[in-house]
C-alpha cells in the first residue's frame, strides 16, 4: 500500500473505536461536572470533537516513552517469548484483507469525505447568499438603546443588524464581518424585554465566536464526520454551548426568570413558523433542547472556589490524558497488515520437479518404501507393455509436482519433534520483534524439504528457518498413501514488556 492509502485506512479504522472510547469518556465528565454549570461542561464536549478527530491521526505510541525510562537497566535476557503457529495464524496486531477491499475501502472512504466536503461547501455558499441579501434596518429609538447597550455590555461594538424574510429566528453569521439576521417585522413587533433577551443571546454567540468556531469544528470534523458519535457528540456539543449563551444573555438583561419568558414568548413565535433552510449560522434555537435550556434557567449552580476547580480540572484532565494514552497505546497499524498469501511462493516448491522425472527409472527402490503411490503403478505395469509406459507417466507427474494444501489444525497434529527456535542476541539487543511467515514443503516421509521466507524480520528469518528445519511430522496420508503437504509456518518473536 502507499503512504497515503496506509494513513487513509488507519485514520478509518482507529476512527471507528476511538470516537466511542472517547465520547464514553466525555459523557462520564459532563455527568460529573453538570451542576457546576454548562461552561465546564461546554469544553468537555468541545475538547471531546476535537480529539476524535485529530487523535486517530496520531501515530505516537506511550510505549515508546516507557521503553526510555526502561532501556536504562540492563534488559534481562531470558525476557524473550517465541511462539509457533502453523498454518496461516494470525501476526499480532494484524488483520488479512484482500487489496482489492483495501482499495474499495479507500475509495469509498475518499467518497465520504468529497460528499461531506461538497455538502459544507454549500452551506457556507447558502450562508454568503443569505448575508447578501439580508437588508439593513433602522430600528426604533427603544430598540437601538437596547442593540448599544448588548454592543457595550459584550464589546462588540462593530456588529450589524439587518433582516431577512426566510428566516424563522434571529441568528448570528460572520467571523470578520459579525452580523445579527432578524426575520422581517420583528425589531418593529417584539415586545422590547423579548427583543433584549434576543439580541442579548446573539451578542453572546458574536462575543465568544461561536460562528467561526463552528465552522473550524465543522472543517476539523470533516475526516470522521462519517461516524454516528460524532454526530451525538456535536449536538451535545451545541446543546451546551446554547446553555452557556443562555447564562451570559441572563446576566446581561433582568436575571434568569425573565429571560425564561421571555425565551418562552420567542418560541411560541416559531410554531407557526416556517423551517429556515440549513445554514452554516448560529440561532438562538439551534439546538433542539429547549426543555433542558429552561430547566438550567430555573436551576442553581455549584460555585467553584478555587481549589475546587483547580481539582475538578485537573481530574477532567488526568482522566482525558489516560483515555488518550490508552488509545493511543492501542492503536491499530494498517502497514502490519498482513498481506493474502500469495500462490507465488509455492513455486519454490518446482525443484522436486526434476525428482519426479526421475521417479521412473527407480522401481527397484520404490518397492522398498512402498511409499508414492503414483510412481509404483506405472512402473509395475512397464514390463508387460513398454510402450504404455509414456503414456503412463503424465497423469502422476502432476500429481506428483502438487503438494496437497492440508488444513493447519491437522498439520499442527502431526508434529512429531519440533525444535525451538533461538532468539538472536542482536536483534534481541535492537529490540527487534515481529513474527517470520514461512512457506513449508513437507516430505512424504515428514521432514521439512523446502522452506521461503513469505514475511517477516530479517533479523530473525535466519533464527526462525534453522528452527523449522529440524521438525519431524507424522507423514500426511491420502488414499492409505504419504503424500507431500503444502503449509504455512509462523514463528512470533516478542521482547517481554
Amino acid at each position: 500500500m502507499s503512504p497515503t492509502q496506509n494513513f487513509l485506512l488507519g485514520y478509518l479504522l482507529n476512527s471507528l473505536w476511538q470516537a466511542p472510547l472517547l465520547f464514553a469518556a466525555a459523557w462520564l465528565l459532563s455527568r460529573a461536572v453538570r451542576r457546576t454549570g454548562p461552561a465546564i461542561e461546554h469544553r468537555i464536549w468541545a475538547a471531546a470533537l476535537i480529539l476524535e478527530a485529530v487523535l486517530p491521526a496520531c501515530i505516537f505510541n506511550p510505549r515508546t516513552l516507557l521503553q526510555l525510562f526502561q532501556r536504562q537497566p540492563a534488559p534481562t535476557p531470558h525476557a524473550t517469548g517465541i511462539t509457533t503457529t502453523i498454518g496461516t495464524g494470525y501476526v499480532h496486531g494484524a488483520l488479512r484483507l484482500q487489496p482489492t477491499l483495501l482499495n474499495a475501502l479507500t475509495l469509498a472512504y475518499l467518497a465520504v469525505m468529497l460528499f461531506l466536503a461538497a455538502r459544507l461547501a454549500w452551506r457556507l455558499r447558502q450562508t454568503q447568499l443569505l448575508a447578501r441579501n439580508a437588508q439593513p434596518i433602522a430600528l426604533p429609538a427603544a430598540a437601538a438603546q437596547i442593540w448599544q447597550r448588548c454592543a457595550q455590555r459584550f464589546a462588540v461594538p462593530d456588529a450589524h443588524l439587518a433582516a431577512h424574510p426566510n428566516i424563522a429566528g434571529p441568528i448570528t453569521i460572520g467571523i470578520f464581518r459579525r452580523a445579527v439576521l432578524l426575520p422581517t417585522g420583528w425589531a418593529q413587533s417584539l415586545p422590547q424585554e423579548d427583543l433584549a433577551a434576543a439580541l442579548a443571546h446573539e451578542f453572546a454567540h458574536m462575543q465568544r465566536r461561536d460562528f467561526a468556531r463552528n465552522l473550524f469544528y465543522e472543517l476539523l470534523a470533516l475526516p470522521v464526520a462519517y461516524h454516528p458519535i460524532l454526530w451525538i457528540t456535536r449536538s451535545r456539543l451545541t446543546e451546551s454551548r446554547e446553555i452557556l449563551c443562555d447564562d451570559l444573555a441572563a446576566a446581561a438583561v433582568d436575571g434568569k426568570k425573565n429571560y425564561a419568558h421571555s425565551l418562552l414568548r420567542v418560541a411560541s413565535l416559531l410554531t407557526n413558523a416556517p423551517q429556515p433552510s440549513t445554514y452554516n449560522a448560529i440561532g438562538i434555537f439551534d439546538a433542539n433542547n429547549f426543555e433542558r435550556r429552561v430547566m438550567n434557567l430555573t436551576r442553581n449552580h455549584l460555585e467553584l472556589r478555587t481549589p475546587r476547580r483547580i481539582a475538578t480540572t485537573a481530574a477532567c484532565i488526568a482522566l482525558g490524558l489516560t483515555v488518550c494514552l490508552s488509545a493511543l497505546a492501542m492503536r491499530l497499524d494498517v502497514d502490519k497488515i498482513a498481506k493474502p498469501l500469495p500462490p507465488v511462493p509455492a513455486q519454490p516448491a518446482a525443484p522436486p520437479a526434476p525428482e519426479s522425472p526421475a521417479a521412473p527409472p527407480a522401481p527397484a527402490s520404490s518397492a522398498a518404501p512402498e511409499a508414492p503411490a503414483p510412481p509404483p503403478e506405472p512402473t509395475l505395469s512397464a514390463p508387460p507393455a513398454s510402450p504404455s509406459i509414456p503414456s503412463a507417466e503424465p497423469d502422476p507427474a502432476p500429481q506428483a509436482d502438487s503438494p496437497l494444501r492440508v488444513a493447519s489444525g491437522i498439520m499442527a497434529g502431526n508434529i512429531l519433534t519440533k525444535a525451538q527456535p533461538v532468539y538472536p542476541p542482536d536483534a534481541k539487543a535492537a529490540h527487534i520483534q515481529g513474527a517470520v511467515v514461512l512457506h513449508a514443503i513437507i516430505g512424504i516421509d515428514g521432514t521439512v524439504e523446502n522452506l521461503v521466507v513469505i514475511s517477516g524480520p530479517k533479523e530473525l528469518q535466519s533464527s526462525a528457518i534453522d528452527a523449522v528445519k529440524q521438525w519431524t511430522f507424522q507423514p500426511y496420508l491420502l488414499n492409505g498413501n504419504p503424500t507431500e503437504v503444502d503449509t504455512t509456518i509462523e514463528v512470533n518473536y516478542q521482547l517481554a514488556d
